[in-house]
């Protein structure tokens, strides 16, 4: 028989080391919670995210929370949190302490309604900065969603309404060191609305995959509206790989056309036809906004008319789409069970 151990719930006035002592909570999550703490060797405040007392014994979890450490400080990007340390509690639970960030998250910001271009572009620009430096270090994410990008307000000099900061690379994945596997093969990891077909799949990913959920984000936040949505994971997958690819300027129209071309590039359901570079993503909105007027250098489908989701045949689709309906089922189990 195996015994967990019973680990007391983080409060107030808990010392986590000799220089760590909790003031407040911030959120809770599945795999933890993150907490204000004063750090007394430093005289100020940092974040502190402690791994939930359930998982404490969970070798799997242990890892991941170590290593989303060693990627976010091995990015080293202005636009990745800073991480400050990594220790283990009195109580043998494992935590991180980050800088702490003064503002609110992306999705929290959307829930009340679309960004000004200018801001959605600079904020694209930012996480796809962040992007390319993991890129650049064979670190994928594997989790770009609205709730893990930070606002900042900038000061009045900058020229950018917000600071942005990437959150929460405990999905990371590097691709260039034989590291063990904290996933099965084939295991699905991410957010299902923000996920490119190929990670809906369960399949291999590179960092297109990642800027598949950049350009999902940016949808968003230009019309207020999920690219993908859906009631179910199953509805959320055939929307992933459907028949018509969403338009923003069907949602605005008073954003440019040439925005609806870049949308289906960055979001192409074959990867080989998205951008190939979150410096090349970045470049093509740049241009959108500051050429409006001129012709798309992403040719556009007409009005009416399916684009193509990629090279395969029908009926190579048509089984695409049964896999989908398996990998969202296979999805929901997971998460009920990790509830």
């Amino acid at each position: 028989m195996v015994y967990l151990r019973s680990v007391p719930a983080p409060a107030p006035g808990d010392r986590l080391s000799d220089n760590l002592v909790l003031e407040r909570e911030l959120v809770q999550g599945g795999m933890g919670s993150v907490w204000v703490a004063r750090h007394e060797g430093l005289g100020s405040e940092v974040a502190v995210k402690i791994l939930s007392g359930r998982l404490v014994d969970d070798d799997t979890a242990k890892k991941r929370f170590a290593r989303e450490a060693a990627a976010a400080m091995e990015v080293q990007s202005p636009h990745v949190v800073q991480m400050l340390d990594y220790g283990i509690s009195n109580d043998g639970v494992p935590f991180l302490v980050m800088e702490l960030l003064q503002g609110e998250d992306l999705e929290v910001k959307l829930a009340k309604g679309p960004l000004p271009p200018r801001e959605v572009v600079s904020i694209v620009k930012q996480i796809g900065q962040a992007l390319h430096r993991a890129h650049e270090r064979n670190i994928l994410h594997r989790d770009i969603k609205p709730a893990n990008v930070f606002l900042v307000p900038s000061d009045e000099f900058s020229g950018d309404a917000y600071f942005v900061k990437l959150l929460d690379f405990g999905f990371a994945k590097r691709l260039d060191r034989m590291t063990a596997p904290l996933t099965e093969e084939g295991m699905i990891v991410g957010t299902p609305q923000y996920m490119s077909p190929e990670q809906m799949l369960g399949g291999k990913l590179d960092p297109r995959s990642d800027l598949f959920s950049l350009g999902s984000i940016a949808f968003e936040a230009f019309t207020g509206r999920r690219a993908f949505a859906g009631k179910t994971l199953q509805e959320v997958a055939f929307a992933i790989q459907g028949l018509q690819m969403p338009s923003p300027t069907h949602v605005n129209p008073t954003l440019p056309r040439a925005l609806d071309a870049w949308f289906a590039k960055a979001c192409a359901r074959d990867r080989d036809d998205r951008f190939a570079s979150a410096r090349e993503m970045v470049a093509a909105l740049e241009k959108v906004f500051a050429v409006a007027a001129e012709p798309a250098s992403i040719e556009a489908a007409p009005e009416g008319r399916v684009l193509p989701a990629g090279r395969s045949s029908w009926s190579g689709r048509i089984a695409l789409l049964l896999l989908l309906v398996v990998a969202a089922t296979a999805v929901a189990i997971f998460v009920a069970r990790a509830q």
